[in-house]
């Protein structure tokens, strides 16, 4: 069986990820309620938040939203080629030198 990963939620933070290889493994633990699969596609951090069925990293800047299990800049990304960080004064992407 291939292994699988679960996030230990409560009240919506992660608290613990393990990988296991027995699908019994769930069925013995005392809260398998508070058991959340998660896959790469959308990993579970520790400290982390699920939402909506979503897994969030923390919070890289103040004024990025969560969307649909990733974080997001009020304005989408360059695609002009050139690398840009995200500038917390003036809330914009600053093109790297």
């Amino acid at each position: 069986m291939a292994e699988k990963k679960f996030a230990l939620v409560v009240d919506g933070i992660v608290v613990n990820v393990v990988d296991v290889s027995s699908d019994s493994w769930l069925e013995q633990q005392p809260d398998p309620e508070n058991w959340v699969e998660f896959t790469l596609d959308n990993p579970a951090y520790i400290g982390g938040e699920y939402v909506d069925g979503f897994f969030y990293s923390h919070q890289p800047y103040s004024d990025w939203v969560k969307f649909e299990g990733k974080w997001q800049a009020p304005q989408p990304y360059p695609t002009d080629g050139f690398r840009y960080d995200w500038d917390v004064n003036s809330h914009s992407w600053v093109r790297h030198n």
